[in-house]
């Protein structure tokens, strides 16, 4: 795995920079959060220590980089997902660890961090066609942004009178907040979509869309009021007449996929626009589409989505379409737990939260790479590997120990099969390999391959 994205880094140092690069590197190879797991030389361990502990290592510099690359390929042709969202990261027992926050009600020490995650989605449908998305044509680019920071101690739980609560500045701010630092291209072949979850549902993130001409769908959260109207939306959508059927693969963090049958409503409605102590807000069109489970099975909660968009929806193909994108959300969940439980961010021993957040940056983008690699097979399965994709000696070794596939090496074949030496049984009723077998597999494989290499070219003393 190449970790260009850390080259030009602002750390001020370019030896600095190379050093990120080769930390970066052996943590892509060697996950498990503490320094002595990634590392097995004093020498390497104090090299990395001494990384963490430059002040210009932080968590802004150590992406900047990165997320630059990645606004620019954004800028490129085709529809471009930004999905948004935040999780705690937890750190228990860590009282010598300074500058952490508390992040629950039982006041748990860590720190928050909330990502844009920019995805890329080139089918028939994005590019104006008939039918509904693709999700299998989804492909990470990567981190759009990301915000990580920690509340201050001792925190008011009360919250303070209302006047003082919409004027300071609040945590809620962050969502969209990338939307006010860049713009979509203003044309018509490329299209950005902001996507998020219910806690997003705030009427400035509207505002902000409609701004840096981007496009939204996000998960309805509050029984708006209507402009005009003596009535809100979910009423006023429940009302709307039936459009269509359809049934689709649930994915819930924690419980098993299934598949579910929904039913879809939508009606285009004026939104009252809420009170604000220090601005006007003015009323805003949106379009609202709701589904809901049909006979869902016994003891299983019935999914129900009311979507808030600016996406067309004058068909039952473009009112799917909506549906789609917001079904792309999970691969956030997906990017949180690679970096929690693949790439144990957790469980690192780093004395700060500065040098903690700063981790967090480099293990970030590992994590988006580590999603893609599992998007790309299943885009295109049968794409022979292209010359220099993957080392020689990885093929090598996996030839050695499972043989060739008759077809050759594809991007599908190289997943399996490195996924089967993480516990992936490839039997016909199996499902394509999770993140987390091919993360095991790539562990593996690279032990497998620095035997072989000291095998082949054993180390000459004297």
């Amino acid at each position: 795995m190449v970790l260009d994205p850390f080259w030009g880094a602002a750390l001020g140092d370019r030896r600095r920079t190379r050093r990120l690069v080769s930390v970066a590197q052996r943590l892509a190879g060697r996950p498990g959060g503490t320094m002595t797991s990634v590392f097995d030389s004093p020498k390497s361990i104090k090299a990395a220590y001494r990384l963490w502990d430059c002040p210009a290592v932080t968590h802004d510099s150590v992406i900047a980089a990165h997320v630059a690359q990645v606004r620019q390929r954004c800028r490129e042709p085709g529809q471009v997902l930004l999905i948004e969202d935040t999780s705690a990261l937890e750190y228990h027992s860590r009282d010598a660890c300074t500058g952490l926050g508390p992040i629950g009600e039982d006041f748990t020490q860590g720190f928050w961090l909330h990502t844009t995650l920019a995805v890329r989605c080139d089918d028939e449908a994005s590019r104006g066609g008939s039918r509904c998305h693709d999700l299998s044509k989804l492909r990470v680019i990567g981190l759009f942004d990301q915000q990580a920071w920690a509340r201050p101690q001792g925190v008011r739980k009360t919250p303070k009178r209302k006047c003082e609560t919409l004027r300071r500045d609040r945590e809620s701010q962050r969502w969209a907040r990338s939307l006010q630092q860049v713009k979509a291209p203003a044309d018509d072949n490329t299209c950005w979509i902001y996507v998020a979850d219910r806690e997003s549902d705030i009427y400035e993130v509207f505002d902000r869309c409609a701004q840096s001409n981007t496009r939204f769908v996000i998960r309805a959260n509050q029984d708006r009021a209507l402009h005009e109207e003596d009535r809100h939306i979910f009423e006023a959508v429940a009302a709307s007449p039936c459009l269509g059927q359809r049934t689709i693969e649930l994915r819930r963090p924690g419980l098993k996929t299934r598949q579910a049958t929904l039913e879809a409503r939508a009606i285009t409605v004026t939104l009252r626009a809420p009170w604000r102590p220090d601005s006007t807000l003015v009323p805003r069109q949106v379009n609202i589409i709701e589904v809901r489970e049909v006979n869902p099975p016994a003891g299983e909660e019935p999914l129900c989505w009311r979507l808030l968009t600016d996406l067309p929806i004058d068909t039952i193909e473009q009112m799917w379409r909506v549906v789609d994108i917001y079904r792309g959300r999970w691969l956030i969940e997906e990017f949180h737990k690679a970096l929690k439980t693949g790439l144990g961010v957790e469980q690192s021993q780093l004395s700060t939260a500065d040098k903690l957040m700063a981790l967090t940056g480099v293990l970030s983008v590992v994590a988006t790479m580590l999603i893609d690699l599992k998007l790309q097979a299943r885009a295109d399965p049968d794409r022979p590997l292209e010359p220099g994709q993957v080392d020689d000696d990885v093929l090598a070794v996996l030839e050695h120990k499972q043989g060739r596939p008759p077809d050759g090496w594809t991007a599908a074949a190289i997943l399996i099969a490195i996924a089967k030496l993480g516990g992936y049984m490839a039997r016909k009723r199996d499902g394509p390999p999770g993140w987390l077998t091919i993360w095991r597999g790539w562990q593996i494989i690279l032990l497998l391959v620095e035997g072989y290499r000291l095998a082949r070219d054993p180390p000459r003393c004297g």
